[in-house]
């Protein structure tokens, strides 16, 4: 082919891609039927915004978190993470376009995210084994000491057990990483963790991870535990606890071009199934597996259910969507129920959230 076609012949395919029916005008968009947020859901992102720019150390407008245990639904890591979960949605499917504006606040989640004051109730929680509250008269009070020989060991907050900080934060790395093509956590030291115990009488402790650190030492800790479940405090693996760190990995490998989800999901839905996680008779899940005593603590939680099916449902559709129209039938009803100011229970807010974000 000479050259004057070869620049003549897409010159004619243009024309003809560009060329319009005079008897068929262009449909001009109509602004209306595009995502949109509401004044209400702007509000919402605006505030989530305003908590990420907040300096290290200043909570102020978020829920107060527990003085004692740190890991009541309410703790900064589950406030600043689904933060975090919640902009990256919205700049996802509504406001991809405004992309600036929520790279910096995820930026920013994360460093908070990584700041003392959010991880280091880990240095106390890892002493003791929590789950003894299920069966003794005393409940929360009771707390069965441990005796390490090495203390220090457990104030690194991702290094062992307690997936609940980890895999959130792997989670949302992986989100900032792959929503903005940001590199800047894969390089050494970005996401380092500083402890200075001086209670102890030790200097300053500095912890050192990365992206890809963090990805192999969950990862790590999977296969270690045989897929059973990453434990979140000490002897306790929690179902929906570990939906995080898989999704994680899922982001790390679409990033990365690994497969390190795949075997994951795969040995971990076989432990589910065969361990009962969820109850095939009632489709509920678990509140946790014991690990010393290898036993399913079963339970019937709204929350449970929507934290853990709401997670899953990313890589096991249909599992979930099986399940839920008996959770749905179990749960609505009495939800729907009361009136102003009757006592609902404890866990009255925490299921309405929950099973709400799952049915969604």
């Amino acid at each position: 082919m000479t050259n004057k076609y070869r620049f003549i012949i897409p010159f004619l395919v243009g024309l003809k891609i560009l060329s319009v029916n005079a008897a068929e005008p262009l449909a001009i968009p109509d602004p209306t039927n595009y995502p949109s947020l509401s004044t209400k859901k702007m509000g919402h992102v605006r505030h989530m915004i305003n908590l990420a720019n907040q300096l290290d150390g200043d909570f102020s407008l978020m829920g107060e978190t527990d003085p004692v245990y740190y890991m009541s639904f309410h703790a900064y890591q589950f406030q600043i993470a689904f933060a975090q979960y919640a902009l990256a949605s919205t700049h996802y499917h509504y406001t991809p376009a405004h992309r600036d504006l929520y790279q910096k606040a995820s930026a920013r989640l994360i460093q908070r995210m990584i700041y003392k004051d959010v991880w280091d109730y880990w240095a106390h929680v890892s002493k003791f084994d929590l789950t003894d509250r299920t069966g003794s008269e005393g409940g929360q009070e009771r707390m069965i000491n441990y005796t390490e020989d090495d203390w220090y060991g457990w104030i690194d907050p991702n290094i062992k057990k307690n997936i609940m900080y980890s895999g959130h934060l792997l989670q949302m790395v992986g989100l900032h990483q792959n929503l903005f093509d940001d590199n800047r956590y894969d390089e050494p030291g970005s996401l380092t963790f500083r402890y200075a115990p001086i209670e102890y009488g030790q200097g300053p402790v500095e912890m050192k991870y990365d992206y890809h650190r963090l990805a192999k030492v969950i990862y790590d800790q999977f296969v270690e535990d045989h897929y059973r479940g990453i434990e979140c405090e000490r002897n306790a693996v929690y179902a929906e606890c570990n939906q995080h760190p898989i999704l994680g990995l899922m982001s790390y490998d679409l990033k990365n071009g690994t497969d390190l989800s795949v075997k994951v999901r795969k040995e971990f839905k076989k432990v589910m199934r065969k361990r009962k996680y969820i109850n095939p008779e009632t489709n509920t899940t678990m509140y946790f597996l014991k690990v010393k005593e290898d036993e399913v603590v079963p339970a019937t939680f709204a929350w449970a259910d929507g934290w853990n099916g709401h997670a899953q449902h990313v890589w096991d559709k249909e599992y979930i969507e099986s399940i839920y129209p008996d959770q749905q039938k179990r749960y609505i009803p009495s939800m729907l129920r009361g009136w102003p100011f009757e006592n609902m229970g404890w866990t009255a807010s925490f299921d309405f959230g929950w099973f709400a974000l799952l049915a969604s």
